[in-house]
């Protein structure tokens, strides 16, 4: 799979060490070293991908990220944030300005590829649906509406521990209804869009290995999961 990936990272040897591991893996790998830089570069060649650090010399990852997605030419590029930090904070914050993904260093590479490519595909299939046709005609072309209602996350565990967990850790700091499914359950209701949930988690661990890819696969092929 080809695709232009651009790097900003204002360390030399990062921005080396990616080239060369992209340029191996049949990408076309660009470099800035600075948010400025990587900015105009962005605009100018409309990457397919942008690989993004959070400390940079002149603006700050966070704001490089704010301004690709203000910026009409750039805001659907993918963008996935390299940091140094394991801070949460810092993780919520780039996912608050438009990061797809946060990468913590140091970090596995084939699950970096495999994210890479995963983000790549699905630009591609978005540009294959609208090219050569007028973006009204699937909804792109409207305005966006602010989020303001509540989600719905349904985690899919056999375990119960495994639910009390979850919700003891993400209530006090999301505002979403948490709702908790037997896999052998997962399916029903689905049948329509509206009682469809925003996010599944599937717990996937150990013995529920084989009915979590079941599951995941008939999610996929169901309209109102998919």
């Amino acid at each position: 799979m080809d695709g232009r990936i651009l790097i900003i990272d204002d360390v030399a040897t990062n921005r080396i060490v990616l080239k060369v591991k992209l340029g191996a893996a049949r990408y076309h790998p660009m470099i800035a070293s600075g948010g400025v830089e990587g900015l105009r570069m962005a605009r100018a060649h409309v990457p397919d991908l942008i690989l993004l650090d959070l400390i940079l010399p002149d603006l700050s990852g966070i704001d490089v990220l704010r301004r690709l997605r203000e910026d009409p030419v750039t805001r659907d590029i993918p963008v996935i944030v390299v940091s140094s930090s394991t801070a949460l904070d810092d993780r919520l914050a780039a996912f608050e300005a438009g990061a797809d993904d946060v990468f913590v260093k140091p970090y596995d590479d084939d699950l970096m590829l495999a994210r890479l490519r995963n983000l790549l595909r699905g630009r591609q299939e978005l540009t294959d649906l609208t090219k050569g046709h007028d973006p009204a005609m699937f909804g792109l072309a409207e305005t966006g509406a602010d989020f303001r209602h509540p989600g719905h996350l349904v985690l899919v565990t056999d375990r119960p521990e495994m639910a009390l967990k979850l919700r003891h850790d993400l209530s006090p700091i999301m505002r979403d209804t948490i709702s908790v499914l037997k896999h052998a359950n997962a399916l029903s209701d689905t049948d329509t869009s509206s009682s469809a949930p925003d996010i599944y988690v599937i717990d996937a661990d150990g013995a529920q290995s084989d009915r979590a890819l079941r599951l995941l696969s008939d999610l996929r092929s169901r309209a109102a999961t998919r």
